[in-house]
């Protein structure tokens, strides 16, 4: 879930720390 929430919050926000997160979780 957080992954799925984060994917949609941090894209909008700030792409670069997307893919970031995906990476770590």
């Amino acid at each position: 879930m957080d992954n799925g929430i984060l994917t949609v919050t941090f894209p909008k926000t700030a792409p670069e720390l997307a893919p970031k997160k995906i990476t770590i979780a």
